[in-house]
């Protein structure tokens, strides 16, 4: 709980870097686009290419995950090998550009099995055993530079940090990623010991039998902490013990002690599902 309580402020950041907006909160917004300026023509152009069929699951995920972020969509469909996009930006003043540039980033959840982590900054291994092959990797990662570090490949072992820069983990392949998420949403619990604000998520069949797998992996000497890792976009922002899975099991959930609208835009992105592939802005026009 510690960890988790630490991280709030910090999710919250992370969620904000990839273009989250507060849907019930407008007191702090910046000053309004001018008027006339309130609809903009965006193309996002993908890193490799796509199919047809791919390209238009993607103007889909976008959608959703604008509408979940706040943003309002007008239009988004395929165009020339992109995804073109009109979008209202009303109220999303002078940050417009940078907050729609994030639709095209990949979001994708991954949950792990925790192999070892390290309180910072002393970086001494807390809980747990670094593999060998990962040792030089765990010492170079620096968790004060979240934001520059690459993907997480879902099939080997990855270190990654938490969102407030405070644990770096050793994880192993994940057991569960966002293909396996039918849908999820935001929920307020009065649970004694991890009240609050939560994601609930629903798998799929096969999703769900993957989960509870890893619920009961036997321990090892690799994976001996009886902890699981929630990853979204390379950040751990939740590591629950499953030494007591009950709950865990009937209603998959990630606790983080996080804010009703930092959960409701989690739980977008993730319910928005994963993208083919990591979308840039190619041409960002303000149309009357």
């Amino acid at each position: 709980m510690m960890r988790q309580a630490l991280a709030a402020v910090a999710i919250g950041a992370l969620l904000l870097a990839t273009g989250c907006s507060d849907r019930r909160e407008r007191r702090d917004e910046p000053p309004p686009i001018p008027s006339g300026l309130d609809l903009a023509d965006v193309v996002l152009t993908p890193a490799v290419p796509l199919t047809d069929a791919q390209l238009q699951h993607a103007a889909t995920v976008v959608e959703r995950r604008a509408e979940a972020l706040g943003i309002r969509v007008e239009q988004a469909a395929p165009r020339d090998g992109t995804v073109a996009l009109r979008l209202s930006v009303r109220g999303l003043g002078e940050t417009a550009e940078d907050r729609v540039r994030q639709l095209g980033r990949q979001a994708t959840l991954t949950i792990r099995p925790v192999l070892a982590l390290a309180g910072l900054p002393s970086g001494a291994v807390y809980q747990g055993r670094v593999p060998p092959e990962l040792a030089a990797e765990f010492a170079a990662v620096d968790c004060s530079r979240i934001g520059d570090l690459p993907p997480d490949p879902a099939d080997r072992p990855v270190v990654v940090c938490d969102a407030d820069g405070n644990w770096k983990y050793v994880l192993g392949p994940a057991a569960v990623d966002g293909d396996d998420v039918d849908r999820s949403w935001s929920s307020y619990s009065e649970h004694s010991s991890a009240g609050g604000w939560q994601v609930v998520l629903v798998f799929t069949e096969e999703g769900q039998a993957a989960f509870r797998e890893l619920l009961h992996r036997p321990p090892d000497e690799n994976d001996n902490l009886r902890t699981i890792a929630f990853v979204v976009r390379g950040t751990v922002v939740s590591a629950p013990s499953v030494v007591d899975r009950t709950d865990l099991e009937i209603r998959p959930t990630i606790y983080a002690n996080i804010t009703e609208r930092t959960a409701d835009e989690l739980a977008g992105v993730i319910d928005a599902g994963p993208l083919p592939a990591t979308f840039t802005v190619t041409s960002y026009v303000h149309v009357n």
